[in-house]
């Protein structure tokens, strides 16, 4: 009976029709399980899996975890990579690559060194297609980096209406087009949609239809893949390919140099993206700046209190729920006063790895009381993103093209792992402490509102071109 019913649920979700008429549903078939975020996300998400996958490792659901690389495996064998999501709308686009991060995880979990031989083909081959496809050479500077860019010819089809809005103010076919793919080069990062990617010059500045997504090289980007080298190495060297790891390992040093040549600010003690037109930095206070801490990729002389002083000068430890995705209160999702899970476990395990361990316990705490308390207050619901500004703890995040999604995949695989690291050290001890009731109802942030003691600044900082400064 129990066979039965699971294959009758099974069938509700991917037909078989999906397989025999590909050309009636936009739905790409890949080989094994997956999970979904939840809501109106109900396909396999390239970045999300991995946090997703955390959850289910720290659950010890290790063949769905090997199912779920195997399908991204599936996706870099038929494509050169992984679409944003296995549907055919999709496919002009990547994600963050975070494969090796999943295999690297899944090999820490279960020592299969026969996947290894596997998953590292899939690795060679992603790296080749971010080379050819995302990559840019700035003179001075030894190593390639890499932006979001994506060649578009029209809307997004699952945001046409969104997209041609955003375009109004255009008459150029050809700048239309432009546009439309740094949109679609946003939604590539992950973060769809942020200040970030926004101008703020001209008649749309800090709006939609300003979004320069390929001008900007993604400090969070370079540091993903910088740090994919470093892990590749390794696990090369665990197939004992000590030829392939060395190489990998050149290039993770040749990488690393590069990152603090480009993005790191020495004044400001902290990485910033870097805007190719303008030759700077962009001075924003963004969770992204972070990444190079968990990836491995800080230059030798690096102090981590540097980093720490950044983040108090810029106000963010003070948020009763965590580090916001922003300072900027634009309206969009990866904005003020939104954080997310990923970037939020990013920063933990960052801070984490280079000693500044009570300071990762806290903002863990913040971050799984903020989860819990909206989980108690909503009846048994997580969400995909929420609001670490208000003093409230019934308040979910908002903002951006749709309501916030329940759910919600990378939410509850990051509140799992941080649970299985931190849970023994949480201080909040009742329910009590989280000032709700439950079951008593929650609400959305309708405005994004800038707390008033924190100060922010859109000003770049001047950083000298690798031309100018003869490197």
């Amino acid at each position: 009976m129990v066979p039965t019913t699971a294959s009758a649920i099974n069938y509700i979700y991917v037909s078989d029709r999906v397989i025999a008429y590909p050309e009636k549903s936009s739905l790409i078939p890949i080989p094994k399980p997956f999970v979904v975020p939840g809501g109106r996300f109900r396909e396999m998400y390239y970045w999300d899996s991995f946090f997703t996958i955390k959850g289910l490792l720290a659950s010890g659901m290790h063949n769905t975890v090997r199912g779920m690389i195997e399908n991204m495996g599936s996706l870099i064998e038929r494509f050169g990579y992984v679409p944003n999501g296995n549907r055919v709308y999709y496919l002009n686009r990547s994600q963050p690559p975070l494969l090796t991060w999943c295999l690297s995880a899944y090999y820490e979990a279960t020592d299969d060194k026969e996947f290894v031989f596997t998953g590292a083909r899939w690795f060679e081959r992603e790296f080749e297609f971010f080379k050819r496809h995302k990559s840019i050479q700035l003179p001075g500077v030894t190593s390639l980096l890499y932006r979001y860019h994506v060649v578009a010819v029209g809307p997004r089809p699952e945001s046409y209406r969104e997209d041609v809005e955003s375009a109004h103010h255009i008459e150029d076919v050809l700048e239309k087009q432009r546009l439309w793919g740094d949109i679609a080069a946003a939604a590539e990062s992950g973060r769809d949609f942020s200040s970030r990617w926004f101008s703020q010059d001209g008649p749309v500045a800090g709006k939609m239809g300003s979004t320069r997504t390929s001008s900007i090289l993604p400090i969070d980007l370079n540091a993903i893949i910088c740090g994919n080298l470093r892990l590749m190495a390794n696990l090369y060297e665990v197939i004992n390919d000590m030829s392939s790891a060395e190489h990998c390992r050149q290039q993770f040093r040749s990488m690393k140099q590069a990152i603090h040549q480009v993005f790191w600010n020495e004044e400001c003690g902290c990485w910033f993206d870097y805007d190719i037109i303008n030759g700077c930095h962009v001075n924003l206070y963004m969770d992204t700046n972070f990444f190079p801490l968990f990836s491995g990729c800080m230059h030798d002389d690096f102090d981590p209190q540097k980093i720490v002083s950044y983040m108090t000068n810029m106000g963010v430890l003070a948020f009763p729920g965590g580090l916001p995705s922003s300072l900027i209160p634009s309206g969009q999702q990866w904005d003020f006063p939104n954080a997310w899970a990923p970037t939020t476990w990013v920063i933990i395990q960052g801070l984490r790895s280079t000693g500044q361990h009570e300071l990762a316990r806290q903002i863990a705490e913040k971050w799984i009381k903020r989860n819990y308390s909206m989980w108690l207050i909503s009846g048994g619901r997580m969400f995909e993103k929420y609001n670490v500004a208000s003093q409230n703890y019934n308040t979910a995040g908002s903002g951006g093209e749709y309501e916030v999604q329940e759910g919600f995949g990378w939410t509850n695989g990051v509140v799992l792992d941080l649970l299985l690291t931190y849970g023994p050290d949480l201080t909040f001890k009742s329910d009590e402490e989280t000032s709700v009731t439950p079951g008593e109802g929650y609400v959305y942030c309708q405005e994004h509102q800038q707390i008033s003691d924190v100060t922010t600044t859109t000003n770049t900082i001047l950083v000298p071109s690798p031309i100018d400064s003869g490197l």
